[in-house]
């Protein structure tokens, strides 16, 4: 099963970056905002979240230490190392409209599904400005799936921001960021 993406909804993000909207509504099972050192957790699936994320739960404190995308998986999880301990919320508690930060993962229900993004000239959310992008390969947490898999908000490449409607005159690199599941995204372009 391979699912396309050639009108995705574009977001401002930065000055030199775009995000590519994600359109799923599900809730996920779990959200880890580095921004507010923070994991929001259904509490029904605590237990097999714990063990999707490697997490060392803290007796003396409940915080949960989790190791972060690029840690080696024999890395001791030390405790007092604040980049990698998060308090314990419900995930009610999170705010399923609000921005992420680059390095947040989820783990979603459902499974991954190769998803190719490829767009030309596509308009961004209220600026005058256009955007062309891809062709990549990434997998997608798909909710209408059975298991679960994790997704980080990460950047997938970069494109052209163009400032005409035809896309004609030459543009700038910018970089896009959407969610992906574990692991390096895939140029189309370089690999045969």
């Amino acid at each position: 099963m391979v699912r396309t993406i050639n009108r995705p909804i574009l977001i401002p993000w930065s000055d030199n970056t775009v995000r590519i909207l994600d359109t799923t509504s599900a809730l996920p099972l779990a959200y880890v905002s580095l921004g507010l050192r923070r994991v929001y957790v259904e509490n029904m699936v605590r237990d097999q979240v714990i063990g999707l994320l490697n997490a060392h739960v803290s007796v003396s404190t409940g915080l949960w230490r989790i190791p972060l995308p690029g840690d080696r998986p024999e890395q001791p999880l030390i405790p007092g190392d604040t980049s990698r301990e998060f308090e314990v919320a419900e995930i009610w508690d999170w705010d399923l409209k609000a921005d992420p930060t680059e390095g947040d993962f989820r783990i979603m229900a459902g499974a991954g599904v190769r998803t190719n993004i490829h767009f030309s000239c596509q308009p961004i959310s209220g600026k005058e400005e256009w955007y062309s992008a891809g062709p990549w390969s990434v997998d997608q947490c798909d909710p209408s799936l059975d298991g679960a898999c994790r997704e980080d908000f990460q950047q997938v490449g970069e494109g052209i921001r163009y400032t005409d409607r035809n896309c004609s005159r030459p543009g700038e690199t910018v970089g896009f960021l959407t969610w992906v599941c574990r692991g390096p995204p895939i140029d189309l372009v370089t690999v045969p």
